[in-house]
């Protein structure tokens, strides 16, 4: 079969020619299998090519159909990174608000109180928590460094974001806050905790808390607990334990004073020992 195509696009087979430029042809179909079937009504062509050629409309078309699709692949991939990425930022948000959640439900309130009363000018004294003492001082005293040579120079005010739980040295409180203070005006110095209070009353309740809380978690009264109840004339123990606390104070002390009498003695022992030794050595000296 002769195929050529015509300049509408259609593929036909020629059936004869009937002149120099026009042919009679026929036009091919394609079945549903895709077979090329030669059908239809025999007409006239002229000017027959033996290539399809495409309109400018067609071209055009064509190179639009390559562009959309170029660029349909290009927006899929971005939707799909895009998706992605918001589902991470999503999984992220969720896990942020799951602990932002449970730091609220957990955290303590009070130290944000407390940091509002310092905004606000309304703190007046403190709880001075040291090693071996705890007292209440006003605001000035525990504020400000005085010297010899210096005078009015304010100290250090730090609030941790994980601090110590008050009254237990050995138990750390995951989301709470302690508020140390420097030694001297320029930050130095040893640090030691200190409850703000916005009254004289506030403080003591505070300081009788600490010791409480203190006495619950070593299970023992301390020389530090009574100077407390002492110096600010409080009940806070009972009869009951001041005597089990002073009856052990004093077997300590007895226990002591007996290991050392025993000591003593011994030491005395000794010394005889070796004063009569010496005074032997004399004699035999003397006796030459």
């Amino acid at each position: 079969m002769d195929i050529k195509y015509t300049k509408d696009g259609k593929k036909v087979v020629v059936v004869g020619k009937l002149n120099a430029t026009q042919s009679i042809v026929q036009e091919i179909f394609v079945s549903a299998d895709g077979t090329e079937l030669p059908a239809g009504d025999n007409f006239v062509a002229s000017n027959l090519l033996s290539e399809p050629i495409k309109s400018w409309q067609e071209n055009r078309l064509a190179t639009l159909q390559t562009k959309y699709d170029e660029d349909r692949k290009l927006f899929e991939s971005n939707i799909t990174q895009q998706r992605k990425k918001y589902d991470q930022d999503r999984q992220k948000l969720q896990e942020k608000t799951k602990q932002l959640d449970f730091i609220y439900k957990n955290i303590d309130k009070e130290p944000f109180t407390t940091l509002f009363n310092f905004i606000e000018d309304k703190i007046t004294h403190f709880v001075c928590i040291n090693y071996n003492e705890t007292v209440i001082k006003s605001y000035d005293d525990v504020m400000f460094y005085v010297s010899q040579h210096d005078s009015g120079g304010i100290k250090l005010l730090t609030l941790y974001g994980t601090g110590w739980t008050p009254g237990d040295s050995r138990t750390k409180t995951p989301l709470g806050f302690t508020w140390k203070i420097s030694q001297y005006d320029d930050g130095s110095g040893n640090r030691y905790e200190l409850l703000p209070a916005t009254s004289y009353e506030n403080a003591i309740q505070l300081g009788i808390d600490y010791i409480l809380t203190k006495h619950k978690n070593e299970k023992r009264i301390t020389e530090m607990m009574l100077k407390f109840q002492h110096k600010y004339c409080l009940k806070i123990f009972s009869d009951e334990e001041l005597i089990e606390y002073y009856e052990k104070v004093l077997n300590n002390i007895q226990s002591f004073n007996l290991k050392n009498i025993e000591k003593l003695h011994s030491a005395v022992q000794d010394s005889e020992s070796e004063i009569k030794q010496i005074k032997d050595i004399l004699k035999q000296l003397n006796k030459k």
